[in-house]
């Protein structure tokens, strides 16, 4: 896997038009630096990989979605 820094994360989630994740994802992690922090990194979720790199398809996109979903109740309930 390539080295992607924080700035890829932001750039890759405009790309793809989903700029509204990066503010649900700095509720959910406190900053947004966390947040594109937890995307560099494997997700036992995403069966070890990059949340980053799931974006290329459409399933990613909406597994991602609904996984920071589930994250964001749990943090909201937990």
């Amino acid at each position: 896997m390539s080295a992607l820094t924080t700035k890829d994360v932001a750039q890759r989630l405009h790309r793809y038009d989903l700029d509204e994740l990066i503010d649900r994802g700095a509720q959910i992690f406190g900053d947004k630096e966390q947040f594109f922090q937890w995307m560099l990194n494997s997700q036992d979720t995403f069966n070890g990989i990059r949340p980053i790199d799931i974006l290329d398809s459409e399933d990613g996109k909406e597994e991602l979605i609904d996984t920071l979903t589930v994250l964001e109740n749990a943090h909201q309930y937990g």
